[in-house]
């Protein structure tokens, strides 16, 4: 089986994340998302708040599999994506998706405990939903809508469809524009 990660002894898995993160991003070297050039950036949805050190948010394990890595590079993106998102890209106007800061806070804790593919992929479909399609680059909407439907998406998840999905949406989301 192939190694995302490959180390020449098993690590524990807070090893493992600090191996994966750089000092700058604090993001797994290996995501090559457009969001990481904007999470520092001021005007982000997540206003004040200073973007998260991703390490602090696992919790410790013994051992890493092939699977954790491969899983938890995904919730390291997944978040990437929703700390770098600009000022106003998230729809608050509905009960629906990531309205409040307290519900942000629920989704980040479900990314960062989501146990498989499954799981993941409900949390990405959340975020997609919740975004404004203003802040989509145009004439890509269509593109996301050739995707999986969200319940197909989610009852046949993988980590490579979601890799997939999570990279489109990277690509269409327009992170230098922001909210007047």
């Amino acid at each position: 089986m192939y190694e995302l990660f490959p180390h020449p002894y098993t690590p524990t898995k807070r090893e493992y994340l600090k191996d994966m993160i750089t000092e700058k991003a604090f993001v797994p070297e290996i995501l090559n998302l457009a969001a990481k050039s904007f999470i520092h950036e001021p005007h982000r949805a997540r206003g004040n708040t200073p973007a998260p050190i991703f390490f602090d948010l696992f919790p410790k394990k013994t051992t890493v599999t092939a699977e954790d890595q491969s899983l938890d590079c995904l919730k390291f993106g997944i978040l990437l994506i929703e700390a770098a998102l600009p000022q106003g890209a998230l729809n608050t106007s509905s009960d629906e998706g990531l309205c409040s800061p307290d519900t942000v806070a629920a989704w980040r804790s479900m990314v960062v405990q989501a146990k498989g593919p499954r799981s993941l992929a409900g949390c990405l479909i959340l975020l997609e939903n919740s975004l404004r399609k203003q802040w989509f680059r145009p004439d890509t909407e269509q593109l996301l809508m050739c995707m999986q439907r969200p319940f197909k998406a989610v009852n046949e998840a993988t980590d490579s469809s979601i890799a997939l999905r999570l990279w489109l949406l990277d690509r269409v989301i327009k992170y230098s524009q922001i909210e007047e």
